[in-house]
């Protein structure tokens, strides 16, 4: 009995020595950050063991948070999380209106189970699937009308009959969005703005891959396009109407990457199925050159990295047959690795480049121990955790171009920047201006302490950044030759166009005493049409 209490003895010791074997070292961390290399075991476990680079500003954002609670406790019960709470004030990039402000906890949320197969939310959204392919095979033709599909038929992505995509103006709204004064009160919803924004820089960037090589490209580098167009393929969500323009790249890779007219073959490809606008919205263009092609590639890693988690790395559509057996699916680890290896191969912004591999291969913000390899045995939030990390480099990129801004103010001795910094030294405060979200948009973001909660982190970047399908009926076009507005050539846009002339005119050429310089310009097209309607109707409106 001794002896078997003494073997015993030894085999815990065993036990424990090789445990802390596998538990890597600092030094042991610094040469893995060197290789590029994953910790054994990474995932959200072992991200929850290591400093968070984001909690740096805790003191300050806790003393915020409390001023934020402070200021709004008389409005405290409006205050709640959900697409339909208080409309937050308005910044670039975000929906409107999307606000969380309760806690989120970790886990499987409402929005992954929805593409989980097996799961009661999965068989509702797929019921709202099928409902929509029926929908749009009634507007075919009578003699080529597929039959009514059930619940049970299966469903394949490349058979859709629809697409969501943003929906091409007609001409008349083309020249009402011209007028000075009216073209404002075109705002895009922020749904089909973050679906343009990512599909326009998704195109623009391979375009610029093909057209900095005119030669036939090396078979590392097309390899490298093919991963990426692979990835694109599972993460993004599957009715958006960019599945098309990837599934042509795809087919035709050879021609473009290997053939010597590569760039002729892809603007060719291109004209066959061209996007239904060809530019940024107004919440990524600016005067900046380059901004709105910056600003929509953020917007596409957003999504691509939510989607990796919504999708589970493209199983979930593999397990659903909404996706061939042999589609290939990806770890958090292998997409972060064809992310890093596209932007190094074919991003043109050299310092952008060389600021991200750096930050990559130095396992910056716990990459190499929240981003895991093994996708069959990863958690829900180890599937989460690309983009929490993605969400972490996007907010030093933001802190770096603050610094960058500040020093270019100093040595041009500009009089302004982007904020008035009154010199070239950035505070700590003035870094929390430039970090996403802010607390009026995610107060359950932040902990008491001022360290950022990350469950409700991925709910904010979840909502923002990824949305089901039928909450955009407005964005189906079931036209495969790309989306029409709807509404571009009706008698009421030509109605809005005179009667915007008439008051545009009116007021410039008549004296300032006159009754129709009081006349102000609507605040929206709502307000346009209610005008309208008063007018011919004799009803009032609040706009």
């Amino acid at each position: 009995d001794d002896e078997k209490e003494d073997d015993s003895e030894d085999k815990d010791e065993e036990e424990d020595d090789k445990k802390e074997e596998d538990d890597p070292s600092e030094e042991d961390l610094d040469l893995i950050g060197k290789r590029s290399g994953i910790v054994p075991g990474a995932g959200a476990l072992k991200a929850g063991k290591n400093l968070n680079d984001m909690d740096k500003w805790r003191d300050l954002l806790q003393a915020k948070k409390k001023e934020y609670e402070a200021r709004h406790q008389r409005h405290a019960p409006r205050y709640h999380a959900s697409a339909g709470g208080p409309r937050a004030r308005a910044r670039p990039g975000f929906r409107d209106g999307i606000v969380v402000d309760t806690p989120v906890g970790g886990g499987v949320t409402p929005v992954m189970k929805a593409y989980t197969p097996g799961t009661a939310e999965y068989n509702e959204k797929r019921k709202e699937l099928i409902d929509r392919i029926n929908k749009a095979n009634r507007k075919g033709s009578f003699h080529l009308r597929p039959a009514k599909l059930d619940e049970t038929a299966e469903v394949s992505v490349k058979d859709l009959p629809y697409h969501v995509e943003p929906k091409k103006p007609g001409f008349v709204r083309k020249q009402v969005e011209k007028l000075p004064g009216i073209k404002k009160m075109f705002t895009m919803p922020s749904a089909e703005a973050l679906i343009l924004d990512a599909s326009l820089s998704f195109v623009k960037s391979v375009e610029s891959a093909i057209y900095m090589r005119p030669r036939p490209m090396k078979e590392e580098e097309k390899e490298i396009l093919a991963n990426w167009l692979d990835l694109m393929s599972v993460s993004l969500p599957q009715e958006w109407g960019l599945h098309v323009v990837i599934d042509k790249m795809k087919a035709n890779i050879d021609d473009i990457t290997t053939s010597n007219s590569n760039f002729n073959n892809f603007v060719k490809l291109m004209n066959e199925r061209p996007l239904p606008r060809q530019k940024w919205s107004k919440s990524c263009d600016s005067r900046n050159s380059g901004a709105g092609f910056t600003c929509g590639l953020w917007k596409l890693m957003h999504i691509m990295s939510i989607g990796i988690a919504e999708h589970r790395g493209g199983l979930n559509l593999v397990e659903a047959r909404l996706v061939p057996t042999d589609t290939r699916t990806f770890s958090p680890a292998e997409a972060a690795d064809v992310v890093r290896n596209y932007i190094d191969t074919f991003f043109s912004c050299v310092s952008c480049r060389e600021h991200f591999v750096q930050v990559y291969d130095d396992c910056e913000y716990r990459r190499c121990v929240r981003l895991t390899e093994d996708e069959t045995k990863a958690s829900p939030d180890d599937w989460k955790q690309l983009a929490l990390w993605l969400w972490e480099v996007h907010n030093a990129v933001n802190i770096r171009v603050l610094h960058q801004a500040a020093e270019s103010k100093q040595k041009m001795r500009q009089i302004k920047t982007l904020l008035d910094l009154g010199g070239a030294e950035v505070s700590k405060q003035d870094e929390i201006v430039a970090i996403f979200p802010t607390i009026d948009l995610c107060l359950a973001c932040l902990k008491e302490g001022g360290t950022w909660d990350e469950n409700s982190v991925f709910a904010f970047l979840e909502k923002n950044y990824w949305e089901l399908p039928d909450s955009n009926e407005r964005l189906l076009n079931f036209d495969r030759s790309g989306g029409q507005d709807a509404t571009g050539g009706g008698i009421i846009w030509i109605m809005i166009l005179l009667a915007a002339a008439l008051i545009y005119t009116l007021r410039r050429h008549l004296p300032n005493q006159s009754g129709i310089k009081a006349l102000k310009m609507p605040a929206s097209l709502k307000g346009v049409s209610n005008k309208l309607g008063d007018a011919i109707g004799g009803k009032k409106h609040k706009v």
